[in-house]
């Protein structure tokens, strides 16, 4: 239960980063996206630490899935915090910010929602519990209704070109994958 009170706990921290982000501006709390952030991270660290005598270390099955979850959890933190402009995006109020297109983001709007949910599907698959696949399924929701929120409400307000943007990549599931584009 900790783990998803937890994690419901990060999701509002988010949303109200975003909503402060566009309506309120008040600076303390432009530091919740971060504590969302460690609270999600910690919360997850938690969960493989008391679930760590549940996998299951002679098979290679598990070796496949704990290189497929680091493989997304790699995806997901290049697409966060390195595939974009940082300062710009975390620790700057920008007036006219342009969307960023290049890496994932010429793919589709929101590809850290893919990587976010493989990376927990894929602790699933390490740790067989019921518990871990409750959380993936949650945290994937939570996800999802967050990158909803910020496609519906917050990102047109935050980048002058947000409605134009809406019309070449996906919101979620690409057509077509062009890393390059810029």
């Amino acid at each position: 239960m900790v783990y998803l009170l937890a994690g419901l706990m990060s999701f509002i921290l988010f949303y109200l980063y975003d909503y402060n982000s566009v309506n309120w501006k008040n600076p303390v709390l432009h530091r919740f996206f971060m504590l969302g952030t460690v609270i999600l991270s910690g919360t997850t660290m938690m969960l493989l630490w008391n679930y760590r005598f549940h996998i299951p270390l002679d098979t290679p099955v598990t070796y496949i899935w704990l290189a497929v979850s680091v493989v997304f959890l790699g995806l997901l933190i290049y697409t966060l915090f390195f595939a974009i402009p940082f300062n710009e995006t975390y620790l700057r109020e920008s007036k006219e910010r342009k969307t960023f297109r290049g890496s994932f983001y010429g793919w589709c709007r929101h590809p850290g929602v893919l990587w976010f949910g493989g990376f927990y599907f894929s602790l699933y698959g390490l740790i067989t519990k019921p518990i871990v696949l409750y959380v993936a399924i949650f945290y994937t929701s939570l996800n999802l209704l967050y990158v909803a929120y910020q496609d519906r409400w917050i990102f047109p307000k935050t980048f002058t070109d947000y409605d134009e943007y809406q019309d070449h990549p996906p919101f979620l599931f690409p057509k077509s994958i062009n890393f390059m584009r810029k």
